[in-house]
């Protein structure tokens, strides 16, 4: 298996970033909070568009009239599996584009930089067969689920241990546990760019 992004298939590579949910914490929708005049959300998907990757919004349908007035309508995904979590955007993600590869990432790592999701496709398109989700790791051996790229391939297995009731846990760390994955260590100072911004006291904190 071939991770890397073939030249005659430019979109086999995507991104797709997680609005956040109900946001219960922070008391609002995290995706349309603003930093600099630019929304979360937006943020997200401008970074990924400055590495030429065709992005799309994973959100619930609570969520469309919201998301539909300043996004594109085509590149919102809304929930189409029964399940809580970050696992419901990668696999309704998946159904849409079953042969696509993903680059998922959630709207709150607001210090997130290019220079890690270069790092992360860099890895991805130089990976060795046999690998099929590349992720971060933390110098004690911690799981960052994301920012992560998912092949279609990892993708189809999750998808049809969930619809067949085998997947025992619905979490995007036990994904990777039960895959075939390729964990890029975590520079001590680069720590801070992993940082989910969940709470209004996440924000003082680390603005």
């Amino acid at each position: 298996m071939y991770c890397g992004v073939p030249e005659e298939d430019p979109d086999k590579l995507m991104a797709l970033v997680l609005a956040g949910g109900k946001s219960i914490r922070m008391g609002s929708d995290k995706g349309c909070l603003e930093l600099n005049g630019e929304r979360w959300i937006q943020r997200a998907s401008n970074l990924c568009s400055s590495l030429n990757l065709v992005v799309l919004h994973s959100i619930q349908l609570s969520q469309v009239d919201v998301y539909s007035s300043f996004l594109t309508p085509d590149s919102l995904i809304v929930d189409a599996v029964d399940i809580k979590g970050p696992l419901a955007g990668l696999l309704s993600f998946y159904l849409k584009y079953p042969n696509s590869d993903v680059l998922l990432l959630p709207c709150d790592m607001i210090q997130l930089n290019s220079k890690i999701l270069s790092e992360l496709i860099g890895a991805y398109e130089l990976m060795h067969i046999g690998h099929d989700i590349i992720v971060y790791q933390h110098e004690d051996d911690s799981i960052e689920p994301m920012p992560g790229i998912y092949t279609s391939e990892a993708l189809r297995k999750i998808y049809w241990l969930f619809a067949s009731g085998e997947l025992t846990k619905h979490s995007l760390k036990h994904s990777i546990e039960i895959s075939n994955s390729f964990f890029i260590p975590i520079l001590k100072e680069e720590e801070f760019y992993f940082d989910n911004v969940n709470t209004q006291e996440d924000i003082t904190r680390l603005l």
